[in-house]
């Protein structure tokens, strides 16, 4: 029976480390944690897991530490996974790690509370030529990519990794991300995610200028490449950036929809940018659209969406047209149904300031409504 060994890289998690290696105990043979420098009990709780423990001084480079972790772990498979992350099984995995033409096997990744899953590759079989690469955001892909073009085949495994650790205010992790970005985009500038996370950690500290800068960089490379479902981050963040600063961005518009038309960001950025500039039909027409495209299947998809795109989103920015065209009664039905579907004892990320929007928009559709009525002979 082949064994996995889990294997994580860990610098003051004792918020999280306990419950993460109770789970994995369930799933797999051999806990392996490298610490980087914790001063809270991180260590105890790991060998108080019976956890092969290593150390490591950090280094700023992800990557080092992971491979380092690596060397520590005897199991014929590899599961990787972070402190603040929560792995299940919902099926057989024997099957999986039995399978002698797999090299790896995705699982079903869920980034952050109110975002779709997405296919990751977590699981790989432990062999030296499969290491991780990039001082951030590193991965396995490029050398599972090799493994692929030389006859191996990557799987999909029956478990979910759901991450708890982006929720809150993420600005101590962007002041923490960005030099490694900037130093990462010069490592590997043809990688398209790390400008994505470049321009979104600058945003995140207020520098909207060099953020669409990075972006501005990432799209130089979207457009030297085929079309690929990555290449979606980088039309949405300069989409969005314009929408939000009331830029011109119908050119980009169009462009992404011409290369992506059946992706759902896509689709809703459409639809924001023709409500801004009054075309109300066409967007809720494209709105209704998002309803037929859905988020698609998470064991092939590549990149999270947020799960509102296609419910409260859709249905608040529909209300928004609706209001804006003089038709309060049916303004107050979609945004109704907006705050309906947000619960209000557990929103999703982002949604406490969007729930008073709503209110306010309501009550003003209500309002006119009432008008409206009252002044029908």
């Amino acid at each position: 029976m082949p064994r996995l060994s889990a294997v994580l890289i860990v610098r003051d998690e004792s918020a999280f480390l306990g419950n993460c290696l109770e789970a994995l105990r369930e799933v797999a043979q051999e806990l392996v944690v490298l610490d980087t420098g914790s001063e809270d009990n991180t260590v105890e709780i790991a060998h108080a897991a019976g956890a092969v423990v290593g150390h490591r001084p950090w280094d700023h480079d992800f990557a080092a530490a992971r491979n380092a972790a690596l060397e520590l772990a005897t199991g014929d498979w590899v599961l990787y996974v972070d402190a603040d992350e929560r792995v299940a099984v919902h099926g057989e995995l024997n099957g999986i790690l039995e399978d002698e033409e797999l090299v790896a096997a995705t699982v079903r990744f869920h980034a952050k509370r109110g975002l779709t899953a997405y296919a990751e590759p977590r699981l790989f079989r432990r062999r030296p030529e499969i290491r991780f690469r990039g001082v951030i955001h590193e991965t396995i892909r490029y050398d599972l990519e090799r493994a692929v073009e030389a006859g191996a085949r990557v799987g999909v495994a029956p478990m979910t990794i759901q991450h708890l650790g982006y929720e809150g205010d993420r600005r101590r992790k962007f002041e923490r991300d960005l030099p490694l970005l900037e130093r990462a985009v010069l490592d590997q500038p043809t990688r398209i995610y790390l400008w994505h996370a470049l321009g979104e950690a600058r945003r995140g500290l207020g520098r909207d200028l060099e953020a669409r800068a990075a972006w501005e960089n990432g799209l130089d490379q979207v457009r030297s490449e085929a079309p690929r479902a990555l290449h979606v981050l980088i039309y949405a963040d300069l989409i969005s950036l314009a929408l939000d600063t009331g830029s011109p961005c119908l050119d980009l518009v169009d462009e992404a929809s011409a290369r992506h038309p059946d992706d759902p960001l896509i689709t809703w950025l459409r639809a924001r940018r023709l409500a801004t500039i009054g075309e109300g039909t066409a967007a809720r027409a494209i709105l209704a659209r998002l309803a037929t495209l859905g988020p698609g299947d998470p064991d092939c998809a590549r990149i999270a969406y947020d799960e509102g795109l296609f419910t409260h989103l859709a249905w608040a920015l529909a209300g928004t047209t609706w209001l804006a065209d003089g038709k309060p009664a049916r303004a107050a039905q979609e945004l109704q149904r907006a705050l309906d579907a947000i619960d209000p004892d557990e929103p999703p990320p982002g949604a406490t300031n969007l729930r008073a929007e709503l209110e306010a928009k309501l009550a003003l559709a209500r309002a006119q409504h009432r008008a409206q009525d009252s002044s029908c002979p």
